[in-house]
């Protein structure tokens, strides 16, 4: 946030409403920041700096970050959520590899230890984990597999004559891949492999496996650990492959909460079979993926940031002995940023939720399925819709935005790799849609098809209703802002799509198709399912949150965030609106106007306070073009004049050593 403000007081109310529960961190997330402006020399990594170097550097910074700040520790990832979110977000400028390395350690690594294990466990890694003396990773990935966990080829197999685990890499494809952490400093790894007792395969579960000696750092007998090199981002990050051929393990470093092997040799298990057990094991690990929706959402803050103050100054072209024309004047400039910040904030909100529903996600099976099917949609959706912003903020910045030192090329390609981390889009958006379509079929129970047949009944009476001609011909501005249009409209396009998929997906299995192949069949219309499904979520939560909202000048932005969320979305699926009847030409035109409209209105009155009020710290924004109160043109001549300066003094160094 930026204190200095035009109007202070409403910035900082601004600001706290958007953190939602974070805000209860502000005293925390002022001592992260005053920090890292403390040692920003420090943590500052320079564009273009080598591999090594940038590893070094990372490395040293997160050893810094939470051995001397101490922010958080891993056991807050069960018992404060937000405080951990809160923290990650106010590093904000830093690289983001520091952001992902001490994500690995404290989520990945220890965050599995913690959710997975036992009190055994805990005792034993938890606190070197938090202290840095144990450095892990997370070796789920195998290069055969990517993101079918659930076939992964790597073997636990017990021996019950000495209590261990044999573990095997039995083929070249189960090599495990792109383990974050391990290739020059890590110790340990959370190992998912299948479990072999008996000769039976008891599916996947999780292990601790040491890799190296912590004193020497030499790797354990029967262990290959190899670098998988340089990256197109994320290059701060030591990412390795590893092979096992026999390695042994105790029969205590099974992560046992949901499966043990006693000292007896019997195995038990809490879940009802290998698959149920996988669901429940990965249903844990969605802490991980919420932390994939907040990063997305702090680099279209940044992105935002630098393209509006840039866009504010930049001047080009204009009538003959005028001023110049600003870039946000400009319709085709502003209507695509408006649109971008709107949804931004937007996406705030629904943020927020899912931070709020996190601890109760676990309190039964259906909240934990509700809370991994939403955490499916927004994953995937903030995920590519960031890549494709930051992609359009570095062309809406010409050449400027082509800078290093203006950062949006760095924060889009560090933004590239969450699109396929902790789960592939399409395979996330899948699992969404499987799930809307089996609630689906439970609420059919064994009157399923008289409950379907009124379910489906109401729909087209709905339709009907807004269909008839006199609706779809209104373009009154009163009808089209009506956040009750907005929710009808979002509803009756998740319904349409649910069913269409419902029906599809029975036709194609009465044509003689495996369930496989039927699903495959209808897999486009699944995943529009999905993001129509998220995009109402979206809508639903920034509607909510103005619904509540006691300030009327932090109400009014938001509105308008809203509808242009809802109208926009609206519009650039007018297709499928048109072709089920629900939109006319001229309500599909009016929609468009007005959308422009809308991105002028808060482009004038609203954009600056939502810019500066947006959870980016100026104190640690080092970004040329970015500057509220510099011209862009003296400080992009300082900062190239300022990296010279530092190439010289490096130069002499090497020279007197």
């Amino acid at each position: 946030m930026n204190k200095d403000s035009a109007n202070s007081s409403l910035c900082r109310a601004m600001y706290e409403y958007r953190l939602g529960s974070q805000s209860k961190y502000l005293a925390l997330k002022d001592t992260v920041v005053d920090h890292i402006q403390k040692n920003l020399d420090f943590y500052r990594i320079e564009p273009c700096t080598s591999v090594a170097k940038h590893r070094e550097k990372v490395h040293q910074s997160c050893m810094k970050l939470m051995t001397e700040g101490r922010f958080f520790c891993t056991r807050d990832l069960q018992d404060e959520p937000e405080k951990v979110v809160a923290v990650l977000t106010s590093w904000g400028g830093l690289d983001m590899s520091i952001i992902a390395k001490t994500a690995i350690q404290h989520q990945l690594f220890g965050g599995t230890i913690l959710e997975l294990g036992t009190e055994y466990h805990h005792k034993k890694y938890l606190e070197a984990i938090d202290d840095w003396k144990i450095i892990g990773g997370f070796a789920m990935t195998e290069m055969g597999k990517g993101s079918n966990v659930r076939d992964i080829e790597t073997t636990a197999t017990y021996v019950n004559e000495t209590q261990e685990f044999k573990i095997v890499s039995p083929t070249l494809s189960s090599t495990k891949f792109w383990i974050g952490n391990i290739a020059k400093w890590g110790h340990d790894v959370v190992l998912f492999a299948k479990l072999i007792y008996n000769g039976q395969d008891k599916g996947v579960h999780a292990f601790v496996v040491h890799l190296r000696d912590p004193q020497t750092m030499k790797t354990y007998p029967g262990i290959e650990i190899g670098d998988c090199g340089e990256k197109l981002a994320w290059n701060g990050v030591d990412n390795a492959f590893i092979r096992f051929n026999g390695v042994n393990i105790p029969r205590q470093n099974l992560l046992n909460r949901f499966a043990d092997i006693d000292s007896n040799g019997n195995y038990s298990c809490k879940a009802s079979s290998p698959n149920k057990l996988f669901a429940l094991t990965l249903s844990q690990l969605v802490v991980g993926r919420l932390l994939y929706v907040c990063a997305p959402i702090q680099a279209l803050l940044i992105g935002l940031r630098v393209t509006y103050r840039y866009s504010t100054q930049r001047r080009q072209f204009g009538e003959k002995g005028k001023l110049e024309t600003r870039l946000i004047d400009y319709p085709t400039h502003y209507r695509e940023l408006m649109c971008v910040l709107a949804t931004t904030v937007s996406l705030e909100f629904a943020r927020n939720e899912l931070i709020r529903r996190l601890k109760g996600a676990f309190q039964s099976d259906s909240k934990r399925e509700k809370y991994h099917m939403l955490v499916s949609g927004v994953k995937p959706m903030v995920c590519s819709y960031g890549v494709e912003m930051l992609a359009k903020f570095r062309v809406m910045c010409g050449g400027n935005g082509f800078s290093a030192y203006n950062r949006l090329g760095e924060i889009r390609a560090d933004l590239d790799i969450f699109q396929t981390a902790e789960g592939d889009g399409t395979v996330l958006l899948q699992q969404m849609a499987k799930s809307l379509l089996v609630n689906f079929a439970r609420k059919m129970g064994q009157k399923g098809k008289i409950k379907l047949a009124i379910g489906y009944a109401m729909t087209g009476i709905q339709k009907k209703i807004d269909t008839n001609p006199i609706v779809i011909q209104n373009t009154s501005p009163y009808h089209l802002l009506d956040p009750k249009f907005h929710k009808k409209i979002f509803k009756f396009w998740v319904n349409k799509l649910l069913f269409d998929l419902g029906m599809g997906v029975r036709s194609s299995k009465k044509k003689g198709l495996t369930t496989f192949a039927a699903w495959n069949e209808n897999l486009l219309t699944a995943l529009q399912l999905s993001k129509a499904y998220t995009l109402s979520f979206i809508l639903g939560e920034i509607q909510d949150a103005i619904e509540s909202c006691p300030n009327i000048q932090i109400k009014a932005p938001l509105l308008l965030c809203s509808q242009i969320f809802a109208l926009s979305n609206i519009h650039s699926n007018a297709a499928f609106f048109l072709i089920n009847g629900y939109l006319s030409p001229k309500k599909t035109r009016a929609i468009e106007d007005l959308v422009t409209k809308l991105c002028q209105k808060l482009k004038d009155e609203y954009a600056e306070l939502l810019i500066d009020s947006s959870d980016i710290n100026d104190k640690n924004f080092d970004i040329p073009i970015a500057k509220k109160d510099v011209p862009y043109i003296e400080a992009m001549l300082e900062r190239v004049k300022r990296a010279k300066l530092k190439r010289n003094k490096n130069k002499k160094k090497k020279k007197k050593k």
